[in-house]
């Protein structure tokens, strides 16, 4: 029997013996790849920066408007905070009133989220947060209202820098904060502003929306007063819904689910294009080449000789196309964060590269075995006949 390096070598120069159809073949797998390895990498590291956000909201109780989507569009009445101050009094750590404000169009890659906050409310509170350094503030000029921390993200996004002032809102109905300090915690956090105002109700001019709040953050003394707080919660403010770190985590799962479901559709979609062009290429050369084949199998070659010549063009193939793809799909996102100003924090490890590689390697052998089992069964004495 050949030795497998004799087989690889005869396959390889038998791949590229018609060279236009070969390179639409490895087209299709880098096109199939490309779409698997970029949407799977995007949603690979947004997982991360979830993951790494939800870290940091360790033992603190999220409360916004039951029903909303995003707490930008709650509303909550700031008697809560003072019903539960009073009612669990000696056993809050604190509470944290937090207003929410897009600053710009919702829509647009230029928005910015600022969220008002009391910083030493956020800071006993510990919520993610909290994490910003406040210490840099100054007593503001006159015609300043607060101060504002902005995430990594925002101020390489809105080209900040420590000192700039920012302008929240529309004339007449606007603020003017400068910046202070910029934080990088990591994670969907660093695209977050985070604005001080001397009155937290100053921001609440924007919303037209006298003595209310988004959203509450609070953390309990001691964690087994959990369940009377949520109950508690639930039967005096039904509309109020009660988000625990626990189900931001299966929130985030929910969502990802769904995006690695709609990445393996697309990247299914491209795969099964590759297949395609795979298994006609093969079967074309082994058609093209049963003259050929019928000799080597009546000068001695098996039909696990063939089998392993033909499964090593289709591999080849694969091969070529899987890495360009995984190389173009890497690039492909590394450019569209760079372009939209995303800067979201690529996670590109081992484990991940290995899944499209051997997704693109197994697509090709599959691909490649209809051919190389027609192969298999060439008649030397029919060949030579044709």
């Amino acid at each position: 029997m050949l030795s497998l390096i004799s087989l690889f070598r005869l396959a390889a120069k038998n791949t590229f013996r018609k060279k236009l159809r070969t390179i639409l073949s490895i087209f299709g797998i880098i096109l199939g790849i490309l779409l698997y390895t970029s949407i799977g990498l995007a949603s690979h590291s947004f997982q991360k920066e979830i993951q790494t956000s939800i870290t940091y909201l360790q033992g603190a109780i999220f409360l916004q408007q039951k029903g909303v989507p995003t707490p930008v569009m709650s509303v909550l009445n700031r008697s809560l905070e003072y019903d539960l101050e009073n009612f669990f009094a000696g056993k809050l750590v604190g509470i944290s009133p937090q207003i929410w404000y897009v600053n710009g169009t919702s829509f647009s890659f230029s928005s910015m989220v600022v969220i008002g906050v009391y910083p030493e409310r956020e800071m006993i509170t510990g919520g993610y947060l909290a994490q910003a350094d406040w210490s840099y503030r100054s007593p503001p000029s006159d015609n300043e209202t607060g101060w504002i921390v902005v995430g990594e993200s925002i101020a390489n996004m809105f080209d900040l820098k420590i000192g700039d002032r920012v302008k929240l809102g529309s004339f007449p109905r606007n603020v003017t904060l400068t910046v202070i300090n910029i934080f990088k915690i990591g994670g969907v956090t660093d695209f977050l502003a985070l604005a001080s105002i001397f009155d937290i109700a100053k921001i609440d001019r924007f919303r037209d929306l006298n003595k209310t709040v988004s959203s509450f953050i609070i953390k309990l003394k001691d964690p087994r007063e959990t369940n009377s707080f949520v109950e508690y919660v639930k039967n005096k403010y039904p509309n109020v819904e009660i988000i625990m770190e626990k189900d931001l985590a299966k929130r985030a799962s929910y969502i990802l689910s769904n995006v690695e479901k709609f990445t393996l559709l697309i990247g299914g979609l491209g795969v099964v294009i590759g297949v395609l062009g795979v298994l006609n290429t093969v079967f074309m050369n082994v058609s093209e080449r049963r003259k050929e084949i019928g000799i080597l199998k009546a000068t001695g070659w098996s039909n696990l000789e063939v089998l392993i010549e033909i499964l090593f063009e289709s591999m080849i193939m694969g091969l070529v196309g899987t890495i360009i793809g995984i190389v173009l799909g890497v690039w492909s996102v590394q450019f569209a964060t760079e372009y939209f100003k995303l800067h979201l924090r690529l996670t590109i490890d081992f484990e991940f590269l290995v899944q499209p590689f051997l997704a693109g390697i197994m697509i090709s052998l599959i691909a490649g075995l209809p051919p190389a089992y027609s192969a298999m069964r060439i008649s030397p004495i029919e060949s030579l006949r044709e």
